[in-house]
């Protein structure tokens, strides 16, 4: 069995790199990537601290230094640097990500905003890309992958099609297996 499935299968799925475009542009919603930004978050206890250092950022401040010298939150010691994100990654802080993802122009920072008992500020500090597709140099191995388990699906199917039409096959779900065989009981 297996080597007729090696040979009338597997053998016979090698796509081309005109197959592997052709399966990539019917396919590209398959490899969308969405937006990633890396953001700087200031969170501090005082609403009126809040606002000043929002004045002062306005005013063309270090957001990495203001962040070191007066945020309470975990990234303090890296300047609020969170590091790159997507929309999704930061599920139990949902304001802080709304927040981050509303900012459009690199170098934004948004207004005071209250979540968690803090108050918090965001700077955009970097897009690294926009949502689309995924190039196909980037995801050809993923995509001829993908290709050959679909074209040997469909061989496999063609060819359980062709032995079920050469072939008559009988089951006998409505049968004792067993016949009249007696089954002893304890």
């Amino acid at each position: 069995t297996q080597l007729v499935l090696e040979k009338e299968i597997v053998s016979k799925v090698q796509p081309t790199p005109e197959d592997l475009e052709i399966y990539y542009e019917s396919h590209k919603d398959d490899f969308m990537q969405a937006k990633e930004i890396a953001i700087e978050l200031i969170q501090v206890k005082d609403k009126g601290l809040a606002e000043n250092l929002h004045k002062q950022l306005k005013q063309g401040a270090n957001f990495a230094t203001l962040a070191q010298q007066n945020s309470v939150g975990p990234s303090a010691a890296q300047g609020g640097y969170l590091g790159y994100i997507r929309r999704g990654d930061f599920d139990n802080a949902r304001p802080i990500e709304d927040m981050a993802f509303a900012l459009k122009k690199k170098g934004e920072v948004s207004k005071v905003f209250e979540f968690n008992g803090l108050y918090n500020i965001v700077h955009l500090k970097d897009i690294k890309s926009y949502a689309g597709s995924r190039p196909l140099k980037e995801v050809k191995a993923e995509i001829e992958q993908m290709y050959i388990v679909d074209k040997q699906t469909e061989a496999f199917e063609s060819l359980l099609d062709s032995v079920k039409a050469n072939y008559k096959i009988e089951t006998y779900s409505d049968r004792n297996l067993f016949g009249d065989m007696m089954i002893p009981r304890p």
